[in-house]
């Protein structure tokens, strides 16, 4: 009678005691960067997104850019931030007395706070300068010791002492030291001190130009990077992939990766449809008389020998529209184009905006003076006043108006600027192009690629991703990681998805000379791959690459050297769908080495760095297909099909393959649903080319593979349980897959 009590009156309780369970805690993934926004009005042009950004998110941090200039967050209110990093440019802010209270109340919460370069804090707006002891104040919050001394003759100046690993990271430092603060971290605050300088007679001038404390850190004016300005030379001084890791302390951290997918590096490919029209250098093989268009070329020589890589061909509208520009040999191109089925349509908009700004508050007497400027026909004018109920006015010049970097804010005026029409007007064009239930799956930016918050909230609206922007480089002509992009740019909430490597604008002059320049792009694609892997493989290009034989062989020349790779090639909108993940992604902490992964989207991998003792734990995890080791990082393949896989690390234990569990080792195609089942385990997958792929297979021994509408196929797996084999091509559509052990093997 007293167990059937106390059953019941567990039964009563148990409810409300799972709902006051707390939940597990989060990883705490944003940093905070802030800037002053009366200096710098875009957070694109701060350091903070130029420098740091980069570095910060392939540690697997997001920022959280805020503008000081309108308010600062109660640090109350801070929870989830992992720290605060400030790059401002000016020494002078509105408020240096409440920002100074404020970095205080923030560190004595245990936030670290690091401040590059300048602090802002010298004087407020009107030129007061901020007291002696408030600035003190200041730099004891971020643990040092500031006597209000400085040096700004160096000469005679000396390295003390540096660590080789954090600076002198891409050039050595100058001969000539910058001017520098003397600051040194307070007893007991230190965690390490990275570069020192001084007068080598007077122990007095020596500062900790490098330093991180318990509470922060420091790295003074001039000493993160070399910059020349006339011949736009940049390398770093500072190593920010160390400094910022030991900064905010992301060992322990898994990074939700946007580079690999099952195990290998991502390939993805994206087309502009810029020059649709033009006529091509190239002549017709079956016709020497007749020239080809440029993407006729595209398609014949950089589409259709390639069916194993694919492509997204963004169209721009207006250049297929018979109401615009549109002619019906390049409709008859871009069916051409859109009928592969490697090809993925997207949109490059409909009338090619150059300058994006220019849109976010239009009206069409804003741009009647551009017509004549482009010279367009006064049919094209009479649209414009017909709409405005002016028709027979003279149409305005366009003297004294001036539209940026650009003649005109956009490539076709034929009609007035209408978004809804940019965007799903633009959709509807191109899709009637397509084969029956291809869709536009993309939408790549046109012209100075800064979109406004209203363009990029519609097509989050309407489901489009997007992509551009980035011009990522880094070989001999842009030799630092400085020139690397970040993932996105975040504007008012909304978030615009940079493209991962430059197109052949920046090879070739901006298309003035030197047509060849784009096979340089493997020098960036090896130099982001290692030391570490910062970047997929992206070949971004214009359908003007057609037009010229050098540039086509350039064209040509990187897809071979990519077809050569051991790739996973994916669509350009997968792509975006992987770092909109990467933001969205939230790492419960489950307990020591083991973390619930939530919200990521499309994003699929964790990286572990410096995880060569560790290796993924089967016994704890949940929902992971398998993992991989490249540039003494662990990788680690999540299902598509959990929605909240659990990792699990524990010791590593010799090979790749843990006895009795099937796992992923690598696979071109993208793999989803992993079961075991008796002697083997089955899965689905999907891809372009041949499925080339190896798993751990639990066991030794021959194995029998079965997929949709292919024979089946038998491979060995060896001693270790390492089982490789290809399925044919034909995945497109996805296939399922079964592997089984055969009897007696």
């Amino acid at each position: 009678m007293i167990r059937r009590l106390i059953a019941l009156l567990w039964l009563a309780l148990a409810p409300a005691a799972l709902a006051a369970e707390p939940a597990p805690p989060l990883e705490p993934r944003t940093v905070l960067a802030l800037y002053d926004g009366l200096e710098e009005d875009d957070p694109r042009f701060t350091p903070l997104h130029r420098f740091i950004d980069m570095p910060l998110g392939h540690l697997g941090l997001r920022l959280r850019y805020r503008d000081i200039a309108t308010s600062l967050p109660d640090p109350a209110e801070l929870e989830g931030i992992r720290g605060v990093v400030t790059w401002f440019v000016g020494d002078s802010m509105p408020d240096p007395m409440g920002f100074i209270g404020w970095v205080e109340a923030v560190t004595a919460r245990g936030i670290p706070v690091v401040v590059i370069g300048q602090t802002g804090i010298g004087a407020d707006m009107a030129g007061r300068a901020t007291p002696q002891a408030d600035q003190e104040r200041f730099f004891r919050a971020l643990g040092f010791d500031y006597d209000g001394d400085s040096t700004y003759l160096s000469y005679g100046v000396k390295v003390l002492r540096k660590d080789p690993a954090l600076v002198e990271f891409e050039r050595p430092l100058p001969p000539v030291l910058p001017p520098f603060l003397h600051l040194r971290p307070l007893p007991g605050a230190e965690a390490g001190s990275f570069l020192v300088v001084g007068r080598p007679d007077n122990p007095e001038s020596e500062s900790h130009v490098v330093a991180l404390t318990t509470r922060g850190g420091y790295v003074a004016t001039g000493f993160t990077h070399y910059f020349n300005e006339r011949l736009q030379q940049l390398q770093w001084y500072l190593n920010p992939f160390d400094f910022f890791r030991r900064a905010f302390r992301t060992d322990a951290l898994p990074k939700p990766d946007t580079t690999t997918l099952s195990g290998r590096r991502i390939y993805y490919s994206h087309v502009d449809g810029d020059g649709w029209n033009n006529v091509s250098e190239i002549r017709d093989p079956d016709n020497r008389e007749e020239r080809l268009t440029a993407p006729e070329v595209i398609e014949r020589f950089a589409v259709a020998p390639y069916p194993d890589l694919p492509v997204t061909m963004g169209i721009v509208a207006a250049e297929v529209h018979a109401d615009w520009q549109g002619t019906e040999r390049g409709r008859k191109a871009a069916r051409a184009l859109l009928a592969h089925p490697q090809v993925e349509a997207g949109s490059h908009s409909f009338s090619h905006p150059f300058e994006w700004s220019f849109f976010a508050e239009y009206s069409i007497e804003k741009e009647l003076p551009y017509l004549e400027r482009t010279g367009a026909a006064e049919r094209f004018k009479q649209r414009y006043l017909a709409k405005l109920g002016l028709t027979g006015r003279p149409v305005g010049t366009a003297e004294g108006t001036d539209s940026g970097r650009y003649d005109v804010p956009r490539a076709y005026l034929d009609y007035p600027f209408d978004m809804e029409q940019e965007i799903t007007g633009a959709v509807a064009v191109i899709e009637a192009l397509a084969p029956p239930g291809k869709k536009v799956e993309l939408f790549q930016w046109s012209g100075d690629t800064r979109p406004y918050p209203a363009f990029l909230k519609r097509l989050r609206e309407v489901g489009l991703p997007n992509i551009n922007g980035g011009d990522t480089r880094l070989d001999s002509e842009y030799p630092s990681t400085a020139w690397v992009a970040p993932l996105a740019r975040q504007v008012a909430g909304e978030l615009q998805v940079y493209a991962s490597n430059s197109n052949e604008n920046t090879y070739t002059d901006l298309w003035h000379d030197r047509f060849f320049g784009f096979r340089g792009l493997v020098e960036t694609l090896r130099n982001t791959e290692l030391p570490r892997r910062l970047k997929p493989v992206n070949v971004y290009y214009h359908t003007y690459s057609g037009e010229k034989r050098a540039s086509l062989k350039a064209l040509t020349d990187n897809l071979d050297w990519a077809r050569g790779q051991s790739l996973a090639p994916i669509p350009a909108s997968r792509f975006a769908r992987i770092v909109e993940g990467f933001f969205t992604t939230e790492l419960e902490a489950l307990g020591p080495r083991r973390w619930r992964v939530a919200q990521r989207g499309a994003l699929n991998t964790l990286r572990f760095d410096g995880a060569e003792a560790l290796a993924v734990d089967p016994a704890g995890s949940e929902g992971v297909l398998g993992w991989n080791r490249h540039a003494g990082s662990l990788y680690v393949a999540l299902d598509p099909a959990a929605p909240a896989p659990v990792v699990a690390l524990g010791p590593a234990a010799g090979g790749p393959c843990v006895a009795g569990v099937p796992s992923l080792i690598e696979a071109r195609w993208p793999v989803r649903g992993l079961e075991s089942m008796a002697g083997g385990f089955a899965f689905e997958a999907q891809g372009f080319g041949a499925g080339e792929m190896r798993w751990c297979a639990g066991a030794p021994g021959r194995y029998r593979i079965a997929a949709d509408g292919a024979e089946p196929l038998a491979a060995e797996a060896g001693p270790e349980g390492v089982l490789a084999f290809t399925l044919p091509g034909g995945g497109i559509d996805g296939v399922a897959v079964t592997v089984v052990r055969e009897a007696g093997s």
